[in-house]
């Protein structure tokens, strides 16, 4: 089974050559808790605001994309030619041209892709929504969890959720229950089924991962896009 090369990934889609959305800043919701009670705790992936609305394709490879529905309001998935154990996932995006067909197409990286950030879904407004998802390996989570910090997940088949990690993450943003959003991170561990959670990589479970995002059937690993590829 191929191993995915994280240096590798990084210099083929180097942000100050070949950005995934040149010019635009990130919002405040980064990969882990979010900084307000809007929507579920745990952020899984990484946020950009709203302009410019363009994406860049960062690596040779495919285009896989349709309205979902749900939450995301749309899947974009970005898949390398080099290795079909990683790819980009992006939520409420819309066609540039306003149409509903499915895309299934290649680009070279580089390209401009023909969707943009859209506001559909669960979306206070227009931005884009990032996640790097891989087919679980042991070899894959060894070396990227080895020296993350883990904040929650099972263990004895009971949930874990660190204390502290709560209680300073509440203060640091004014949240005034934190005994409230222990529990609703615990609900959410449940729910989506996340077997573990470090700082800046989770594993969700085959079963729980939407399918349409899982074209491996294994336990996803959820990695923090701006702690390991820089987008």
């Amino acid at each position: 089974m191929k191993r995915f090369n994280f240096l590798a990934w990084r210099n083929l889609q180097d942000p100050e050559t070949i950005p995934y959305r040149p010019g635009v800043p990130r919002t405040g919701d980064r990969f882990g808790l979010r900084t307000d009670l809007i929507g579920s705790p745990i952020h899984l992936g990484d946020d950009r605001g709203r302009h410019p609305r363009h994406i860049v394709m960062p690596f040779d490879g495919l285009l896989v994309w349709s309205m979902t529905g749900g939450a995301w309001g749309s899947t974009a998935r970005l898949i390398p030619d080099d290795n079909p154990g990683v790819e980009i996932q992006i939520a409420h995006t819309v066609r540039r041209d306003n149409g509903h067909d499915d895309i299934d197409k290649h680009f070279k990286r580089g390209d401009t892709l023909p969707i943009i950030a859209g506001d559909i879904g669960l979306s206070a407004g227009v931005h884009t929504h990032t996640e790097i998802a891989m087919r679980y390996t042991d070899h894959d989570y060894d070396s990227l969890s080895h020296d993350c910090r883990l904040y929650a997940g099972w263990i004895n088949d009971e949930i874990f959720v660190d204390d502290q990690w709560i209680a300073d993450h509440c203060r640091e943003n004014n949240i005034e229950e934190p005994s409230d959003f222990h529990d609703r991170v615990e609900k959410q561990i449940y729910d989506w089924g996340i077997l573990e959670l470090r700082d800046g990589v989770c594993i969700r479970a085959k079963n729980r991962f939407p399918a349409r995002r899982n074209p491996w059937g294994t336990d996803v690993i959820l990695a923090d896009p701006m702690r390991w590829l820089k987008i």
